[in-house]
C-alpha cells in the first residue's frame, strides 16, 4: 500500500473516532434518561435483584406488581447475609424494609454496585409467618435523602437539593421456622436415667453440641414415657447455631438407664 493509501485510512480512522466521540454525550444522555424512566415508572420494581444466603428458596408466591417473590426458610434466632444490586445503572444507597418488624435498616456502601448486609430473625418471631423484605436502591443526585434511624426512615435534604432516584427495587419473603430433634427407642423394661441421659448434635463443619435433660428454667430436651408399648420419648428444639441452615444435621442421643446400661440411637434430620 502506498503513502496515499495509508493516509486515507489514518484520516478514516480520525474521522471515525471524531464520530464516536460526538456520540458519546448523546448515548450518557440516553442512559441518564433511561435512569429517569426508571426512577418515575413502576420499572424500579423490575430493576433490582436481591438474594437470601441460607439456602435454596424453598417456594415462591405471587406478589402485587412484582413477579414471583422467592420464600426463604430461615431458622428463628438465625442471622443471615443479604446481597443486592441493579440490574440496570448503580446505587449508591440502598434501603431495606422489613414489612414483619415495621423497621427499616441501611443495607451499607456498595462495593463495585452490590450491597452485602447482615439481617436476623429474632428468637420471638412467629414461626410459619411469612415477612417480606424490600429492599430500595437510590441514585444521589446531591445529598442523601433517606436514611434509616433507629428502624425509621427519615428524609432529609435542602428544599433546593435534587432529589433521589429510586432506580431499583427487589422482593423476597422469609418464612421463620424451628427445628425439631424427635427420637423414640425402648429399654426393655428399664426406666431411663435422664440426669446421664444426653444428646449430641454435629454440624457438617464438625461442630458438636452436647444437650441434657431441661431441669427448672435450664434449656434441654425433654424426655417422656413410657407408652402403651413400652416406648420412652425424646423431643428438642435445637437453637440456629446448633444445626445446619441447609441440609441433614446429625445427632446421637446416649441413654443411660437405671441398671447402668448405655443405649445409642443415631439419627438425622433435615433443615430447609
Amino acid at each position: 500500500m502506498g503513502e496515499c493509501g495509508q493516509f486515507r485510512m489514518a484520516a478514516a480512522a480520525r474521522a471515525g473516532r471524531r464520530i464516536a466521540l460526538r456520540g458519546l454525550p448523546r448515548l450518557l444522555h440516553t442512559l441518564s434518561c433511561g435512569l429517569g424512566l426508571l426512577a418515575g415508572s413502576g420499572c424500579a420494581e423490575r430493576n433490582g435483584f436481591v438474594e437470601v444466603d441460607s439456602g435454596p428458596p424453598v417456594r415462591f408466591v405471587r406478589g402485587a406488581g412484582h413477579a414471583d417473590i422467592p420464600v426463604y426458610a430461615v431458622h428463628v434466632g438465625e442471622s443471615f447475609t443479604m446481597r443486592f444490586r441493579a440490574r440496570m445503572g448503580a446505587c449508591d444507597d440502598a434501603v431495606l424494609h422489613d414489612e414483619g418488624e415495621g423497621k427499616y435498616y441501611d443495607c451499607g456502601s456498595p462495593t463495585t454496585g452490590s450491597f452485602e448486609w447482615t439481617h436476623s430473625v429474632g428468637e420471638a418471631s412467629p414461626v410459619g409467618v411469612l415477612r417480606r423484605l424490600v429492599v430500595d436502591g437510590y441514585s444521589r443526585k446531591g445529598a442523601r435523602d433517606c436514611m434509616p434511624i433507629r428502624g425509621e426512615l427519615v428524609e432529609g435534604g435542602r428544599p433546593d437539593d435534587p432529589k433521589d432516584w429510586r432506580i431499583a427495587q427487589a422482593v423476597v419473603a422469609i418464612e421463620p421456622y424451628q427445628s425439631v430433634l424427635e427420637a423414640t427407642f425402648s429399654l426393655d423394661g428399664t426406666h431411663p436415667d435422664w440426669g446421664l441421659t444426653r444428646l449430641v448434635l454435629r454440624r457438617s463443619d464438625g461442630r458438636q453440641t452436647t444437650i441434657r435433660a431441661a431441669t427448672g428454667q435450664s434449656r434441654g430436651f425433654g424426655g417422656t414415657g413410657p407408652d402403651e408399648q413400652g416406648r420412652w420419648r425424646v423431643r428438642y428444639e435445637p437453637a440456629c447455631g446448633e444445626v445446619d441452615h441447609s441440609g441433614e444435621t446429625s445427632a446421637e442421643l446416649v441413654v443411660a438407664d437405671e441398671d447402668g446400661r448405655t443405649t445409642v440411637v443415631r439419627l438425622s434430620f433435615s433443615t430447609p
